[in-house]
């Protein structure tokens, strides 16, 4: 005779472990359409963060390696930033919001591959693109206030603090010329990861509002 309690540990089993695979309790099919949707920002937010550890570590490499490689690590983020405009999604706040990192990341890219065949011009297309970001998160953060939706007070005051962290951490690189390529690097980093943060809120709050549907 089988023990009851090895049956219902059995069943705890099977119930743990169907939470872990699928912890919102929404189908399969759901599941892969916010995957689709999120990954392209988790990814692109990554290749930023190589473009940074790349900046930190470019004293070991020519200036040739250091502007093919970081050109092609935003070159690279700017296709993917492109993905969430071309997909279409109902977000058009998010939507917009990544349009205007794939542009300025794409248009940093083609231009240090192309035209920065200096060290001061490198640096000056770098500043353009952390300026650019500090400038886009606060307008990212004016356009969620005038939504009529709730949104997460702390995310913002996140966003905003970022913004002025890399703008002001862009001044004070440009005004320290023998570790400008290393800060620059710890910004693109902090942009990196706040982009890889924001893709696994978003894909969270995806996945809670997947849910609550179903359950309806």
């Amino acid at each position: 005779m089988i023990d009851q309690s090895e049956v219902l540990a059995e069943k705890l089993h099977h119930f743990i472990d169907f939470q872990v695979r699928n912890p919102f309790g929404i189908d399969q099919k759901e599941r892969t359409r916010v995957m689709k949707k999120y990954l392209p920002v988790g990814i692109y937010g990554l290749l930023i963060v190589c473009a940074g550890i790349f900046l930190i570590v470019s004293k070991n490499y020519n200036a040739d390696t250091t502007r093919l490689s970081v050109s092609s690590f935003l070159i690279s983020a700017a296709v993917l930033a492109f993905l969430p405009t071309l997909l279409k999604y109902k977000e058009d706040v998010q939507v917009k919001y990544h349009a205007l990192h794939a542009f300025a990341m794409m248009f940093t890219g083609l231009g240090i591959l192309f035209f920065a065949h200096t060290a001061g011009g490198f640096i000056a297309w770098l500043s353009f693109l952390l300026f650019y970001y500090a400038v886009s998160e606060l307008i990212f953060c004016n356009w969620l206030f005038n939504l009529r939706e709730k949104i997460d007070l702390r995310v913002l005051t996140i966003r905003i603090a970022i913004a002025f962290v890399v703008g002001f951490g862009t001044v004070v690189s440009l005004s320290r010329p023998s570790g400008t390529l290393v800060l620059f690097g710890a910004l693109l980093i902090i942009v990196g990861l706040n982009l890889v943060f924001y893709h696994a809120i978003m894909k969270i709050d995806s996945y809670e509002m997947a849910s609550k549907s179903d359950l309806r």
